[in-house]
């Protein structure tokens, strides 16, 4: 089986890169031009939407991650089709079963304009599942061309129907769910033909099929509750935000996680190539890549924080109804750090050696963690501040247990980055939240450059001693 040499990973990357970019311009219609043209109420609503929509995964119960898992190390010729399509069938029928289940409690017990949400979630459970099925075999079998091409036809679709509604004058967060959901399936049908082997065929046995789906989520069980639980310790701050204050509150909080989700959007782009990359590299290689992207995501990340305070002075002047949201950004623009080292390096390190269990039982004690400061922050202290400076801690907590982790494994030592890591995000948070916004910007570009020559002179050590510490 041929491994990917450094030409065909970079072009991944290129094209990958190419779809976030369209990825990204669709993420700032939605963040920052919907906010503009609809109602607060309106966007409140659709932000919910967007937030329980996003939890729809967990109905094919970890079957696509074992999926995922298993055959990430096969190219498109060497996948068993019948099989594929098999799970496929079973994938349908588990997201199927759990959308009318969900619709029915919607209609029965949902009041209002949360039914209307929840209806349109349940729609989520069957397209969006859709969706990632349709993505993952483009990606596990390393098609990242057909991956970066569904993946922008998806944003492209979602954008256009956004744009047309926003131009016919569209209020109702109705239609623009709408859009999200419409572009699943038609990004889907646009690359039908490079993946129809994967849908269109003779099946496997229903007794063939179901003891698939048994191992595959065997192997997965675990690393969809490890996703899971990471995506619950932001979105379970929305939650707890959700449930604590009034809509309006929650939509203020919701469009700061929008625009600090906004610097994430290339990371997944980069993230999705960089697995299959990894899973095929020999292991004696790992730890000297390890090194060397850990150095280049942590210098680049801590420098893109400074972003915020011009950021934050064309917001106010764009959307002054927003203004509150640019002192949330400011406790949630960390964010960026740890989750995009933990989305690039240690997820992707801890699955290439088969770390699930590790996975799991790090976000499993960091969510409860989560949940325990959210809780206490919001119906103890009435706080919203506590809750969102403990999304960052359990988020820091959780990507620095995840590196120590993978650092045994490589035999290498982090300590020093750490801590810098750490002095920097407490330093970005006091810029942010206490000083004056171009004298917050003066003093945090005064602590980058601090941390530039630290990371010189690092670099410098490591060349006269290749084995020491990172």
């Amino acid at each position: 089986m041929k491994r990917p040499e450094g030409r065909e990973l970079r072009s991944n990357i290129f094209f990958s890169m190419g779809a976030q970019a369209v990825h990204l311009l669709v993420s700032l219609i939605l963040s920052m031009i919907v906010p503009k043209f609809i109602d607060e109420y309106q966007y409140a609503y659709w932000q919910m939407y967007v937030l329980y929509v996003s939890y729809v995964g967990i109905f094919h119960f970890g079957l696509l991650d074992g999926i995922m898992l298993r055959y990430a190390r096969f190219d498109y010729d060497e996948l068993d089709k019948k099989t594929m399509r098999s799970q496929f069938v079973l994938i349908l029928c588990l997201t199927g079963a759990a959308a009318a289940v969900t619709g029915i409690l919607a209609a029965i017990f949902a009041p209002g304009v949360y039914r209307t949400v929840f209806l349109l979630v349940a729609a989520g459970a069957v397209t969006k599942n859709i969706y990632t099925y349709a993505s993952y075999t483009f990606q596990i079998t390393n098609r990242i061309r057909f991956y970066a091409g569904v993946t922008l036809a998806n944003r492209a679709v979602c954008g256009a129907l956004v744009v047309l509604f926003l131009l016919l004058g569209l209020n109702d967060f109705l239609w623009y769910a709408m859009a999200d959901l419409a572009a699943d399936l038609l990004s889907v049908l646009f690359f039908l033909r490079p993946n129809r082997e994967v849908y269109l065929g003779s099946l496997r046995s229903p007794e063939e099929a179901l003891a698939e789906g048994k191992t595959n989520i065997s192997a997965g069980w675990l690393l969809l509750i490890a996703n899971f639980s990471s995506m619950l310790m932001i979105g379970g701050a929305k939650m707890v935000t959700q449930w604590h204050w009034d809509d309006l509150t929650f939509g203020k909080v919701s469009f700061a996680f929008s625009v600090s989700n906004l610097f994430l959007v290339f990371v997944s782009a980069i993230s999705v190539v960089l697995f299959p990359a990894i899973k095929r590299t020999p292991e004696a290689e790992l730890p000297r890549v390890y090194r060397r992207l850990r150095r280049l995501i942590s210098l680049v990340l801590t420098a893109v924080l400074i972003f915020y305070f011009p950021g934050c002075f064309i917001l106010e002047l764009w959307l002054p109804n927003y203004a509150p949201s640019l002192r949330y950004l400011g406790l949630l623009l960390p964010l960026v750090l740890y989750s995009s080292k933990v989305s690039l390096l240690t997820d992707n390190y801890l699955k290439a050696y088969m770390q699930q269990k590790k996975m799991f039982l790090i976000n499993l004690v960091t969510l409860g963690l989560a949940m325990l400061l959210f809780l206490s922050g919001a119906f103890l202290f009435d706080s919203l501040e506590t809750v969102l400076i403990g999304v960052v801690v359990c988020i820091g907590i959780r990507a620095v247990w995840s590196e120590a982790e993978v650092m045994k494994l490589l035999g290498q030592s982090g300590l020093a980055g750490w801590l810098w890591e750490a002095g920097l995000t407490a330093a970005f948070i006091l810029c942010a939240m206490r000083l004056p916004l171009w004298i917050g910007c003066a003093v945090y570009a005064a602590c980058l450059l601090a941390y530039g020559a630290f990371d010189l002179w690092t670099a410098r050590r490591e060349k006269k001693d290749p084995g020491g510490a990172a």
